[in-house]
């Protein structure tokens, strides 16, 4: 709700994700620098994560909120993990 508030002031193109991921790396940039010092990493599960190119959609039946994990926005395109510190245990 919020984000289409904020990309209609601003003029983003919903339909186009790279446009707005582009518009969206300078203020997601200034947002990590601002809270870096209140974000915790696993960096250890982070990276035991094994990423795939299929895409996958999961629909529970009988349930109120049938999509186990809903749509999630692309707000930027930067793929750094330059914010933050590691989890200490």
């Amino acid at each position: 709700y919020y984000r289409d508030i904020l990309f209609k002031e601003k003029g983003f193109l919903y339909d186009d994700p790279e446009d707005v991921a582009t518009r969206m790396n300078p203020l997601v940039d200034s947002l990590q620098t601002l809270y870096s010092d209140q974000i915790e990493i696993d960096t250890d599960l982070f990276e035991s994560i094994e990423l795939t190119s299929i895409d996958m959609t999961v629909i529970q039946q009988g349930v109120p909120f049938p999509k186990v994990v809903p749509p999630f926005p692309i707000f930027t395109n930067d793929n750094r993990l330059d914010y933050g510190r590691r989890k200490e245990y």
